[in-house]
């Protein structure tokens, strides 16, 4: 890498840090309060224990996903994790009509 991209890269994030850090000493009136609409499409971030299991799919499936970039095993854990959350959704949407 040159000098001059190091310096650039550098200078990145140094602006980064310079903004967490005004983000941090603003004024707690000034950071907009969370409403429930923002939880609603929340994700949940940060590592979760993975577990190991042997799984049959398709063979297009597979390709499907690989075919699409690197880290494909996480990114059929993210759509696996979607579907999830949307069932949930859904049995605690039948769970309210039903009262």
């Amino acid at each position: 890498m040159s000098q001059a991209k190091k310096k650039l890269s550098h200078q990145k994030s140094k602006s980064k840090s310079s903004t967490r850090v005004r983000a941090v000493s603003s004024d707690s009136d000034e950071i907009p309060e969370l409403n429930e609409s923002f939880w609603e499409n929340a994700m949940v971030g940060g590592p979760l224990r993975k577990k190991l299991i042997s799984l049959r799919l398709d063979g297009d499936v597979i390709e499907w996903f690989r075919g699409n970039g690197p880290n494909y095993q996480t990114k059929m854990n993210q759509v696996l994790r979607t579907y999830m959350l949307w069932m949930e959704k859904q049995e605690n949407k039948g769970k309210r009509l039903s009262k």
